[in-house]
């Protein structure tokens, strides 16, 4: 898994507080990436202050997922977006 960090100047601080089925993983600052694994499918979500995480993201056990969370300025919640997601292969 690769969470980024928040990318908006307007928010003060910015750390995401990251999740994986409601299990504190990491903490990721604006501009930086988290990276960890996971042994079994999760439900992944973020706090940042208190502004809350519009939804969740599923990512799946043997594939790198890349999300990305913007904040949404009307609703004040932060919404996750998959960039990416790649099957682990091993080497031929």
């Amino acid at each position: 898994m690769i969470v980024y960090g928040l990318s908006q100047m307007n928010l003060i601080g910015g750390t995401l507080k990251v999740f994986a089925n409601g299990q504190l993983v990491g903490s990721v600052k604006r501009n930086h990436t988290l990276t960890f694994t996971i042994a079994e499918d999760a439900e992944i979500t973020v706090k940042c202050g208190i502004n809350p995480s519009k939804g969740a993201v599923t990512a799946q056990a043997g594939k790198e997922t890349k999300i990305k969370y913007d904040f949404n300025r009307v609703t004040g919640c932060l919404v996750p977006q998959v960039v990416d997601q790649v099957v682990n292969r091993s080497p031929l």
